[in-house]
């Protein structure tokens, strides 16, 4: 049982997604609302600081502002594995709205993005205290200190990988960079040898023109191990419940020093009902994982030297119902009673 949260009612999910519900009463008269916490009523106002939103920006620019703010909202989820630390959704509201009010909405998202981060950043290194527009006597940000420095560092880290992703030559190479800050949230283009742009090759330090290795696939069927399945950057279509294995048969072909990432990316259909569109999968040259929902899903493989990648693959699993006989099913009794005359 977790402690309940003082400002609201958390309904949890599996693997760990949550939505947080916060109790108002309402004073329909005065319109007057009062938020409940675990210490009584909390004078807080949504509305106000929704009308505050909504007449910052023109109609056009608000769906615009909207994005930018779940960037950074969902970037904090992902960065920060629990509440503690966290900044809250409220501070990261106001942190960006005013932060596009200050730069041009007429720009690309990754751009806009990017400067959002930097005005947030230097406003952050210059005061931790976040007033509430439609209160100035309330500070939104209820970080501590030490905190408030873990904060601005993962902001500067978001500053670098928005960075490098707007100054990467290829698509792909850009959409592995934001993978950095999204992870495998962030929708992938589709990928192979030719993501490998001339600058990273020349980044590798190679001294031949680098070839990506293949990544060889196994699938066991756990109920009936007989039933196995291979392939070669792609695998089925295979049942349910079996473990995979990906391996990298030629490593020997990547530049000395290099690292290989995993990244898996489940499909729609049932994976998304289960709420499990992926994960990370670390690091290393094999790596295991298990079929568990019918459809077709990815495993991304990108390859890196010093930190530069210089290529990525896109492994396809296909994954189907079928029937599944098992290794040793149960014989009938008369069967077994022959045995014992």
């Amino acid at each position: 049982m977790r402690p309940p949260k003082k400002r609201c009612c958390r309904i949890h999910y599996k693997d760990n997604f949550h939505i947080d519900v916060p109790c108002y009463h309402l004073d329909p008269t005065r319109d007057h609302r009062s938020l409940a916490t675990l210490d009584g009523w909390e004078k807080s106002d949504p509305k106000a600081l929704y009308v505050w939103f909504r007449d910052s920006f023109e109609e056009a620019d608000r769906a615009k502002v909207r994005r930018q703010i779940k960037y950074l909202k969902a970037w904090a989820a992902l960065k920060w594995k629990t509440d503690a630390g966290r900044p809250s959704s409220v501070l990261l509201t106001v942190l960006g709205a005013e932060a596009a009010k200050r730069v041009p909405l007429s720009q690309p998202d990754d751009d806009l993005l990017i400067s959002i981060l930097n005005d947030i950043h230097r406003r952050m290194v210059a005061n931790p205290v976040i007033s509430n527009p439609t209160n100035k006597t309330e500070n939104l940000n209820r970080l501590e200190h030490a905190q408030n420095l873990e904060f601005v560092d993962r902001l500067s880290k978001f500053k670098d990988v928005a960075d490098r992703a707007r100054e990467a030559a290829e698509e792909s190479t850009a959409a592995v960079v934001w993978a950095e800050a999204f992870e495998h949230f962030f929708p992938m283009p589709e990928l192979g040898e030719s993501s490998i742009s001339l600058q990273a090759m020349n980044k590798s330090g190679a001294l031949v023109p680098i070839t990506l290795p293949d990544i060889h696939v196994t699938a066991v069927n756990k109920e009936n191990p007989h039933l196995r399945y291979a392939g070669t950057n792609c695998i089925g279509p295979i049942p349910r419940n079996c473990t995979l294995t990906f391996t990298i048969p030629e490593a020997w072909r990547l530049p000395h020093g290099a690292t290989v990432e995993w990244v898996v990316r489940n499909g729609e259909g049932e994976a998304e009902a289960e709420n499990d569109l992926g994960h990370s999968s670390g690091i290393g040259t094999t790596k295991t994982e298990t079929s568990a929902y019918n459809g077709t899903h990815f495993m991304d493989v990108i390859f890196r030297v010093s930190g530069d990648i210089i290529g990525a693959r896109r492994v396809t699993v296909t994954v189907r119902d079928v029937p599944i006989r098992k290794r040793n099913p149960p014989q009938p009794q008369y069967v077994r009673l022959r045995g014992r005359r």
